[in-house]
């Protein structure tokens, strides 16, 4: 039975079908592997000069007409290795790469966000953040990595578009289900994806409104205001002032919290018993907090957040027996409603990026002074996601597809 064909344009260049893989350094040299994201990307017949130049975008050889068969002719032959020996089909000035519907990565993440839009107005949420989750997986990684040429960069427009489609739909969605955390985390990519687009700072500020955050809605329509203000010249529509307005009186309003800062219940998650100390009488000394357990390894936090079901839970990253994001992954699926302050000796981007992910509402280093650490609490307890500029920037580049790896000499604590 013959396998479907699954072409990967974003990210490392790859060809799949059944077991049989043909990856980047297979194709026929760099032309062979731009002839063949072209033709898959076009999906149509694409004359030969048209080709010629996407292939050569500086300058086309003298002969180009002969070096271009030549390269079709050897992609066809690294093509016979997946059964797909007659996909490209040469017409008299044109070539076609034909392979069946959703095989080629990019058009399926379009359709993927296509189809997430329509299952979000037919009230389908799970089939809608299905689709959203298929549809940013693709569009965050980057059309045809290394390469540079203009059709290329269209391309790479147009998969920021669909990425920034996927993340409105899945932003509303965990938005109304609750989940303002995950909510945020995905408005914010798409402000950066089109920080232009007054729509996304509207969905942003909503979002911070209804997770009680008024601080930080104010703070978006600032960056909104002062953006449109010295780019454009122009002021935020009458929607995004309403918004503002809103956050504005409800802040002045200051409505009474079931709960001050420091009766909120914490739990101390920390395998040193010196740091324990410090971060208990630091906690005390600013009445943030009322601390109900303490644990020194991740299984025994799960434990003690069964037994004493905390509030707040400050948690650090290098455990014995479970580490840090294991044992926040375990907590919050155990317990949702509590909220996840790392406090970590490692600014290890990975470790950052995985704590996060794993449902973290703040991570700080443990070079915070004090005073910072108390506010962290103050805010992680009243529903605010706090990320210092350095964390910050290493989640919104993971999310946004863009984080460079590079070696990290910090030791894990």
């Amino acid at each position: 039975m013959a396998h479907k064909p699954y072409v990967q344009l974003c990210g490392e260049l790859r060809l799949q079908s059944g077991d049989v893989v043909v990856e980047a350094a297979a194709f026929p040299g760099r032309q062979g592997r731009l002839a063949f994201a072209y033709l898959a990307t076009n999906r149509r017949p694409v004359p030969r000069d048209e080709l010629a130049e996407a292939i050569w975008p500086d300058k086309l050889p003298r002969s180009w007409e002969h070096d271009l068969a030549a390269v079709v002719s050897k992609l066809k032959a690294a093509l016979t290795k997946v059964g797909l020996s007659d996909a490209i089909v040469g017409h008299a000035r044109s070539y076609e790469l034909r392979l069946p519907s959703r095989s080629v990565d990019a058009h399926d993440a379009a359709m993927s966000a296509t189809e997430a839009e329509a299952a979000r107005r037919e009230g389908k949420a799970k089939k809608a953040l299905e689709a959203s989750a298929r549809a940013a997986d693709v569009a965050r990684r980057t059309f045809m990595v290394g390469e540079q040429a203009e059709w290329i960069e269209r391309c790479r427009d147009e998969q920021a578009a669909i990425l920034v489609r996927a993340l409105d739909v899945s932003a509303e969605l965990y938005g109304k289900q609750g989940d303002t955390h995950t909510a945020v985390l995905h408005a914010t990519e798409a402000v950066a994806l089109e920080p232009y687009r007054e729509t996304g700072y509207v969905r942003l500020m909503k979002l911070h409104f209804a997770s009680g955050n008024r601080a930080e809605a104010v703070r978006t329509y600032e960056r909104c205001r002062a953006l449109l203000a010295d780019e454009l010249g122009v002021d935020p529509s009458p929607e995004t002032e309403a918004v503002y307005l809103d956050a504005l009186r409800s802040k002045a309003e200051k409505p009474p919290k079931s709960k001050t800062s420091k009766d909120v219940t914490v739990m101390l998650v920390d395998d040193h018993p010196l740091w324990l100390d410090t971060l208990r009488q630091t906690l005390e000394r600013a009445g943030v907090g009322r601390i109900v357990a303490e644990a020194t390894n991740g299984k025994e936090a799960l434990e003690r957040a069964a037994e004493t079901k905390p509030q707040l839970v400050i948690m650090d990253m290098a455990l014995p027996l479970l580490d840090g994001v294991k044992a926040t992954r375990r907590l919050l699926a155990e317990q949702p409603d509590i909220k996840v302050l790392v406090l970590s000796a490692s600014s290890d981007e990975d470790l950052v990026v995985r704590a996060v992910r794993a449902g973290a509402h703040g991570y700080l280093l443990k070079t915070a002074i004090a005073d910072d650490v108390a506010d962290a609490v103050r805010r992680v307890a009243a529903g605010e996601m706090v990320l210092p500029a350095e964390v910050a920037g290493i989640v919104l580049a993971e999310l946004r597809g863009t984080r460079k790896k590079r070696p990290n000499a910090s030791h894990r604590r």
